[in-house]
């Protein structure tokens, strides 16, 4: 739950907190003094008091009688010295009232960290080894772990003080913006222009051309500090929604760090901070304290973003009373451009009923009952319309099932007369043509010696080719191009191809793939696997390479497909 357990007293008594020893109730200033504690024990070559007894008043008394590390090491900067004096100090309300404020000042610190006096003898060795800023680049990257893992709960109605009090508006506003900005592009015409068309680019699903636009505003030196800093946020959420954790986690950073240079009429928005804090971490938030109904903007999007943070590490059904509370808000006027966050919660719950549905199928007991569910999951992930993690949960599953229909298969014997690699061969010639429902049926009875994982990798090729092309067909009233350079004009589209005015259905092979991913790039994981079945090798390299370098899951995912296929 992000905090220092008292239980620890006994197993570690140099890290744990005095408040702990007391049982008094602890929070991320608890974490704060552990981790102080461990960066005193790392820099001095010896823990801050010695342990000669595990009784709590010796304990307590050693941890207030610990001495300046600069004192008992020499070589540390003042600076630094300080910073994680103030880690350590006995009274949590003397510690540093933030995680992103220990940051700081421990940047600050590194401006003098060459500043030291001579080490002893007994480290020269080591320091020839590894310099003073390599020490510095590990206590930051140490840092950063602590954050990851310290403080989960959200609590946007709080402030990070001593006496927390409740940031709600007076009655009379609370369903008002917040005074201090406006996420709504201000007074200044220009601004919100550009702020609307970024999210028109959200609600029609082009997230990363919508990350861009926002962050183009939050570089405009005309935007007011707290619009940038909000911006950057809608920013992160849109990579969010594309399937790019990593990003959007930097982002979220970049936000924060801007927000913490803000002048000090800031400081009623501290409820903003803390969400980024939350969003910043790489352990799992909880929803814990979200109110049941969020009464501003930040308390809305920030019930939205970890939603979206919950569902991508995994914890989709606790992310879906999440998407709820969002539908379910009632919005002022003012804040009508939210609705848009709104329907895409509508798109979450409704997979979230997709992925609870299949959960509840229990294990096959044969490989026709296996058949049945690896089609029930292929059907499904057609239907999903979220970008992500949903599909890495069927893909894991789907996984499954298939390795169990393999250990049926050979317990049954198989009458298959193909090798794998001339199936293969079928498979390839299927995707050419376009016939990506072929591809889904001769999977369901693979040679015997077909491997699980390259089963699998075609499995992911075929569902997300036809998810390409399905999502192709939903639109309507637009011209694209045949092989032969004829022009065309699509009414609507269907598993068959796309239909035209005159009532002719103009079949997928005959068109010009390239002019379809260069117009309907929506999902790229869909459109990448679509490249590569049609034959488009190096368009699929390419845009898979893009991907790779943002999105760490696909890239793992894709570097596994093109090895098993491969074989």
């Amino acid at each position: 739950d992000g905090r220092a357990q008292a239980t620890e007293a006994w197993a570690t008594p140099f890290y744990v907190p005095p408040e702990a020893l007391e049982r008094d109730t602890e929070d991320f200033r608890s974490d704060i003094y552990s981790f102080g504690a461990t960066l005193y024990h790392a820099l001095a070559g010896n823990p801050p008091f010695k342990a000669a007894t595990n009784s709590i008043n010796s304990l307590r008394k050693a941890k207030q009688a610990i001495p300046k590390l600069c004192k008992v090491a020499p070589w540390i900067s003042q600076n630094t010295g300080e910073v994680i004096d103030r880690m350590m100090a006995f009274n949590p309300d003397h510690r540093w009232s933030s995680y992103s404020k220990v940051m700081k000042a421990l940047e600050q610190a590194q401006l003098t960290i060459d500043q030291g006096s001579s080490p002893p003898i007994h480290l020269e060795t080591r320091i020839k080894r590894r310099k003073r800023k390599t020490v510095f680049s590990i206590i930051s990257t140490a840092l950063v772990i602590l954050m990851s893992i310290g403080l989960a709960t959200w609590q946007p109605w709080m402030e990070v003080t001593t006496n927390p009090k409740t940031l709600a508006e007076p009655n009379d506003t609370q369903n008002k913006e917040p005074k201090i900005f406006n996420p709504n592009g201000g007074n200044q015409p220009s601004i919100e222009k550009r702020w609307r068309e970024a999210r028109q680019l959200v609600e029609s699903g082009n997230y990363e051309k919508a990350s861009e636009r926002f962050l183009s505003i939050s570089r405009d030196p005309t935007v007011s500090g707290m619009e940038q800093v909000w911006t950057s946020l809608e920013a992160s959420i849109a990579n969010s929604l594309a399937g790019n954790p990593g990003v959007a986690r930097r982002l979220i950073s970049k936000s924060l760090s801007d927000f913490e240079t803000l002048p000090e009429q800031h400081s009623k928005q501290q409820h903003y901070r803390e969400l980024c804090l939350v969003l910043e971490r790489i352990k799992p938030p909880t929803s814990n304290g979200i109110p049941e109904k969020p009464q501003n903007i930040t308390v809305w999007m920030g019930t939205f973003a970890i939603a979206l943070k919950l569902w991508e590490q995994g914890k989709w059904e606790e992310a879906l009373p999440l998407f709820a509370k969002v539908r379910g808000a009632k919005l002022p006027n003012n804040l009508s451009w939210f609705i848009i966050y709104q329907n895409i919660a509508d798109v979450y719950l409704g997979d979230g009923q997709i992925l609870a549905r299949l959960r509840k199928f229990p294990p096959p007991k044969d490989r026709q009952e296996a058949n049945r569910l690896i089609g029930e999951i292929t059907n499904s992930s057609k239907k999903l319309r979220s970008i992500g993690r949903a599909n890495y949960n069927l893909d894991a599953r789907l996984t499954y099932l298939l390795k169990l229909r393999k250990e049926f298969q050979t317990s049954l014997g198989s009458a298959h007369s193909l090798t794998w690699e001339k199936f293969q061969g079928h498979l390839r010639s299927k995707g050419l043509s376009y016939c990506f429902d072929e591809i889904e049926a001769l999977l369901q009875n693979p040679p015997e010696d077909a491997p699980s994982e390259a089963v699998w990798s075609w499995y992911y090729l075929q569902r997300n080719a036809a998810a390409f092309l399905s999502n192709i067909a939903i639109h309507n009233q637009w011209t694209t191009e045949k092989k032969n350079g004829e022009k065309i004009t699509v009414v609507s589209g269907d598993s068959n191809g796309l239909r035209l005015d005159d009532g002719s259905v103009v079949p997928w092979s005959e068109l010009r793939p390239e002019h379809l991913l260069n117009k309907w790039v929506k999902n790229e994981a869909q459109a990448i696997s679509f490249a590569w079945l049609v034959g488009l090798n190096e368009k699929a390299a390419d845009l898979a390479e893009d991907l790779s370098g943002r999105n760490e899951e696909f890239k793992t995912t894709w570097r596994r497909v093109i090895i098993a296929t491969s074989q």
